[in-house]
Order: structure tokens, then sequence, then C-alpha cells
């Protein structure tokens, strides 16, 4: 008989199935489902068709030795590793499941890999429960963070030098916000096990108890991680970052909202000087280097539907646009994508290095823990301020809806209800009072 070949993508072959390179699918029937259909239990393997074929014969030796077969066993520290590897890469046959971009999957890996492995990653997936992850919640957000950050991690360093891990914050607990993005991403992949890996029959993340992404709305006078400059104080640091290499885009930053990804995505042609129009388009991002070569920089779209928009700047800030423009071109320097914003060799500006040269210079100025994206909430808070209308920001911004800017926003303008409901009452009683 001749030698069957090696199993392609989306091949089955005694319980066997490719779904990718070095990746395989055993499935198992074992008995019935209580409404008569066959039962079957999967396991995924990274590896060659032997390894898959191996775990086979030793899933059909368990049943019929009487021991558990279920995928449900399977450690959850492996399941989830599954899922990361599935999640970069998409779609494969059989399983329908969208990729994401290379910052999101980094996302997901250091929400998993660096909280809930660590903590739960023993447990096997049939028996994790909502108590479990209740628990787990509970603990990052009553106890230090240093209790579950690992030991051995090399001392980061503040842009003043200092060791950051010493800090008062390692004495904190995690965030509402932090402990809610660990819950989604683990939710996100536990909702794949049931519906895609059918591994398990319900998510046990939809029964737990989760924090509330966002903490209670601060009282008057809080800023609740919020900095907000005022008019005076922005001009000082337009004056101050006009001494460096910033100046531009702390302006733009400043006179726009717009995000510092974004605005380190800008081409030349994104800038339309005859109607004083910068279009976002697109946003830049940081990756970690997996192989020498590789290009620590990604563009992606922007956050929403609605963060792809143009975005009216005034006179000044188009003269100064254009004479940096102007000034590129003059130095003959061939810069990547054609961007506004790029080294002296023409690549990218990191995200990374411009918000920690931007410390520097608040820091100079007395601004001490201003952070870059502070600069889009000073814009936003100033320009509410000034009574400009809620839709407008907000469509500058670029936020999902007009919801989210109030939200952030509206309380940071203290007297501005007090003013509606003395001009009204005023409005009602000049009538009352006229006739």
């Amino acid at each position: 008989m001749a030698k069957r070949g090696a199993l392609k993508i989306g091949e089955s072959r005694n319980n066997v199935t490719r779904m990718g390179d070095d990746y395989y699918r055993v499935a198992i029937r074992d008995g019935k489902k209580p409404d008569g259909t066959p039962k079957r239990v999967y396991r995924y393997v990274h590896g060659t068709e032997t390894d898959a074929a191996a775990l086979r014969d030793q899933m059909m030796a368990d049943r019929l030795g009487g021991k558990a077969i279920g995928t449900d066993k399977q450690p959850l520290s492996e399941y989830l590793e599954t899922w990361l590897r599935d999640k970069a890469k998409g779609n494969r046959p059989g399983m329908k499941m969208a990729k994401v971009t290379p910052r999101t999957w980094e996302r997901y890996a250091s929400l998993l890999r660096g909280s809930v492995i660590p903590a739960l990653g023993q447990v096997p997936i049939g028996d994790l429960k909502p108590e479990h992850l209740s628990d787990l919640y509970h603990r990052w957000g009553t106890e230090p963070r240093s209790v579950f950050e690992p030991k051995d991690k090399t001392p980061k360093r503040s842009h003043k030098g200092k060791d950051a891990s010493k800090s008062k914050r390692s004495e904190t607990p995690y965030s509402p916000t932090t402990i809610h993005h660990r819950h989604v991403a683990l939710k996100m992949a536990l909702d794949d096990a049931v519906k895609r890996y059918r591994l398990i029959p319900t998510n046990p993340a939809v029964d737990a108890i989760a924090p509330s992404p966002m903490p209670p709305m601060p009282e008057r006078g809080e800023d609740a991680d919020i900095h907000v400059l005022d008019e005076s104080q922005l001009a000082t640091l337009y004056d101050a970052a006009d001494a460096t290499n910033l100046g531009l885009l702390v302006y733009l930053a400043g006179n726009t909202g717009a995000r510092l990804g974004e605005l380190l995505a800008l081409r030349v042609d994104d800038f339309d000087a005859d109607r004083a129009i910068v279009r976002v388009e697109r946003s830049l991002y940081e990756t970690s280097r997996k192989s020498p070569g590789a290009a620590w920089y990604g563009f992606k779209a922007p956050k929403s539907r609605r963060s792809r928009r143009p975005i009216r700047i005034g006179p000044e800030t188009a003269r100064r646009l254009s004479e940096a423009l102007a000034a590129q071109r003059r130095a003959d320097v061939t810069r990547m994508d054609r961007l506004i914003f790029s080294s002296p060799t023409g690549e990218p500006l990191r995200p990374s290095t411009v918000s920690q040269q931007f410390g520097k210079i608040a820091d100079g100025c007395g601004f001490n823990g201003l952070r870059f994206h502070d600069l889009r909430h000073t814009h936003a808070s100033l320009s509410l301020k000034r009574g400009d209308p809620a839709h407008v920001v907000s469509t500058r911004l670029g936020h999902a809806n007009v919801g989210t800017t109030l939200r952030l926003y509206s309380h940071m303008l203290p007297g501005q209800d007090e003013d509606l409901a003395n001009g009204f009452e005023a409005m009602v009683e000049a009538k009352r009072a006229a006739k």
C-alpha cells in the first residue's frame, strides 16, 4: 500500500485535522449529549502530525480505561496560549476568528501572561468558576500590586533616572480600569472556548464580579488623572517647547486635541494648506521586536470610525506647518512614508521617546506629572470652557459619541450649571414682569 502523504491544511484523517502550520486538532467521540447527538471532545496540538496521532491514541486509551478525556481538564494556561496563537493568525479552516493588529495582540498577551496565567494558569479550564475570578479581582483591587508582580523584573527607570519600581505606585492596588481590562481579555478568550473551540459549556467570566471600567466621577476641584492647563499655562508650555525639537508637535497637539499616535502618523498629504485642515487617517504604534531587523513600529486605523476625521486648524498653526514642510523640502531628506514628524534620518519618532522628552519640558515649566496626552484633555476642556458646542468638540477629538466627551470633561467646568439655572430663571421672570 502506498504511503499516504502529510495532511494539508483543512484535511482530516483518523480523527486528526490539520488546522495550520504545525498545528492540529484531535477530535474523539465520547458518548452522546442529552439530545442524543454525538458528543465530541477536542484537543489542540502545537507540533507534528505524529504528535497529534500520539495524543489521539492516548485519549482513546483514556476513554477505554474510564478516565476523563474531556478538554475541560486542559490547564487554563495551555488554552490561553493556544488562543493567543490563533488570535495572532486569524481565520483558519473550520474556525472563524478575527485577526487583530500586532499592538492589540501584544496588549492581550501582556494582560493574560502577566497577570491571569501566573494566578490561575494551573486551574483546569473546566474547573474554572466565577468565584475564582471574583476572588482574584477582589485581591487585585485591595492588595498592593507588588504582591502579584514578578520579583525578578529589571527595575524600570523614569525619565528622571529614578527607580520607578520603588515608587508608591507599587504599594497601591490595581485600579478598577486596569482590572476591568484584564477581565475583558479573559472573558473574550473564554467566549471562544465556548463558541469556537467547544471546550466548556459556559463562560465563567460572565458571572464573575468585575469592577466598573470607570471610577466614580470625581468631585468638583478634583481632576482624577486628567491634568488640564489654563490658557496662561498652555502659552508657557508652548514657549518652552519652542526651544526644543518638539515645538511644532506640542503646538499642534494643544491646538487640535489629536492623540500622539495620530500626530506622529501624519503625512505631508494629510495637510491641506488651502483649507487649513489636517486629516487623521491612521495612528502610529510601537511594537516589541520579536526578531532581529523587525520594525519597531506600525500603523493602524484610528480607535473608532469617528476617529478618522478632518481637523480644522487656525491660521498660525497652518503657517507654522507650511514653514516646517518648506524647511523639510530644502533639507532634502528622504522621510519614511513622507511623514510630517520624523527623526533627522527620516524615520518615525518613537511615541515613548516623545513622551519622555515632553515630560522633561513640562517639569521644567513646573507642571510636574503632565503627560503628552494631557494636551488633548486641555484642548477639550478649554474649548468647552469657551462655550464651544460639545458635539463640535467631540468631533474634533474623534470620540465615538458626544456622551464620551461630556462624561470625561463636563465635571471640569464648574459654574456652568449655575449659570444655566440663573439664566433660565432670569429669562422667564423677565417675561412675567413685562406682562
